[in-house]
């Protein structure tokens, strides 16, 4: 007998010969909170954040069209950042229910089939939230998944975490990181937990397309 990692009710073992091919999610939920996050799959959603629209950009991405004349960096995220979702976030990142990483693993794999040819590149944590939380809630998932990734950003942030900012500090944000290794040439993927104003996935793109990157993308778990 186990439990449901997200509700905590109880879920019967049944050894079948289907149970070898069973997927993290189904190992670790009941059946009922397996869907518990809403994924993006089908939808039509905006080239530059990955949000459901029905119009090329969203009202938000047009912003950063009118701001900087290009989207620097495009967008996919995995699923919906709605009351379930920021529930999760809460559990996992701000009270340390590491487990719950592996309700985004089939998500993440089945999404970084389609990037192989890309270098994957998580958002790193700044020192405050390493210290605080005591593991890296972006590199997490990707471990739990078995993807192959490379710390080549560093963040040089001091002050405030980015969750304690107000929307209009997170616009303002400066060039918050420094580049670690050799870039050029390369295509990147930037993996981060939560698209919001997307200051952040801009200021890591800006950076890499400065010292000579190729193709930046990135994939979030939730916008």
């Amino acid at each position: 007998m186990s439990n449901c990692m997200w509700c905590g009710c109880d879920m019967p073992d049944k050894f079948t010969m289907m149970s070898f091919f069973r997927t993290p999610k189904e190992e670790h939920l009941c059946h009922n909170c397996q869907q518990l996050l809403a994924s993006y799959k089908g939808e039509l959603c905006c080239k530059g954040c990955g949000r459901t629209s029905t119009k090329e950009y969203c009202l938000d991405c047009q912003k950063w069209l009118e701001k900087d004349g290009q989207l620097v960096v495009c967008n996919q995220a995995l699923f919906h950042y709605d009351e379930a979702a920021k529930d999760w976030m809460s559990r996992y990142k701000f009270q340390g229910d590491c487990l719950l990483a592996w309700m985004l693993i089939d998500a993440i794999k089945i999404c970084l089939k389609d990037y192989q040819a890309y270098k994957i590149v998580p958002i790193p944590s700044s020192k405050a939230s390493l210290v605080k939380r005591q593991f890296k809630a972006v590199e997490y998932p990707l471990q739990l998944a078995g993807i192959h990734y490379e710390n080549l950003l560093q963040d040089v942030r001091i002050g405030k975490k980015q969750s304690e900012k107000t929307r209009q500090e997170r616009l303002l944000l400066e060039q918050p990181f420094k580049i670690l290794g050799n870039i050029t040439n390369k295509n990147i993927l930037l993996i981060d937990d939560v698209y919001t104003t997307g200051s952040t996935l801009h200021r890591a793109a800006e950076l890499l397309k400065e010292n000579n990157v190729q193709c930046v993308k990135s994939v979030t778990f939730f916008r």
